[in-house]
């Protein structure tokens, strides 16, 4: 729908989901010749995200 950010690595998005048009989600958008030449950095994020749970954080749902 609209760009919200961006940073070193890539852009956020505002998105609609697939299977609920009402429900609104960020994608984040990597580009691959930014990334740090270790993809540990990007594998510990997820990590991260995947365990936080709290009203005030964003909810990250999957990673492809």
């Amino acid at each position: 729908m609209r760009l919200l950010g961006a940073g070193m690595f890539g852009k956020v998005f505002l998105s609609a989901s697939k299977h609920h048009e009402h429900f609104l989600v960020a994608i984040k958008v990597l580009e691959k010749d930014k990334l740090p030449s270790s993809y540990e950095v990007i594998k510990q994020e997820v990590k991260i995200l995947h365990s936080l749970d709290h009203p005030n954080i964003v909810k990250y749902f999957e990673t492809y």
